[in-house]
């Protein structure tokens, strides 16, 4: 059951304590400033995982690519993230349904 909906917000600081995301989970989508889809992705914590993406570590992550096809991208760059999305979902199986709902929906549109 999706408990909350967040419409896009821009990101002012892109320091995981500065991002304002929730440490809930959920599925969340990342935007560069032109409004173009950088990610899809689900976490137990939102914010958590955000921060994962930007700042330098190992953590694997995928991207949708020109292609259509996800590939592998290590870690977002801090300057390209501007804007965010997120649902709050609780059940692991819902967010993963949501996820490859919005992942197939992008697919589509490209």
């Amino acid at each position: 059951m999706i408990i909350k909906e967040i419409k896009l917000t821009k990101i002012n600081k892109l320091r995981s304590a500065d991002v304002s995301l929730p440490s809930e989970s959920g599925v969340y989508l990342l935007f560069d400033s032109d409004l173009e889809l950088l990610y899809i992705g689900q976490a137990q914590s939102i914010r958590q995982r955000v921060g994962q993406h930007i700042r330098n570590d190992n953590k694997r992550s995928y991207v949708l690519g020109d292609d259509k096809n996800l590939r592998f991208a290590s870690k977002l760059p801090r300057n390209v993230v501007k804007y965010y999305s997120y649902v709050l979902i609780e059940d692991s199986a819902e967010r993963t349904l949501k996820e490859q709902i919005l992942i197939g929906t992008e697919i589509l549109k490209r």
